[in-house]
């Protein structure tokens, strides 16, 4: 008998990524999505929300820049 997983997928990678702290599907009204990311705050890391809203931001100041 052989040990072990025959293929890595997609799916398992994810679950893997789930169960390392990696990504965090908690929604933001959770009360599980604070305290997941509480640690990330307190090593300087940027929430995922964080780093949306400056990609809207960046994004904004690119279309203002070209309708001059």
């Amino acid at each position: 008998m052989k040990r072990g997983f025959r293929c890595v997928g997609p799916t398992v990678i994810y679950s893997f990524m789930q169960v390392a702290g990696i990504v965090n599907d908690h929604l933001l009204t959770c009360f599980r999505y604070k305290e997941c990311n509480a640690n990330d705050k307190k090593l300087g890391l940027k929430l995922k929300t964080e780093v949306k809203t400056e990609v809207l931001k960046l994004s904004e100041a690119m279309e203002i820049g070209e309708h001059k």
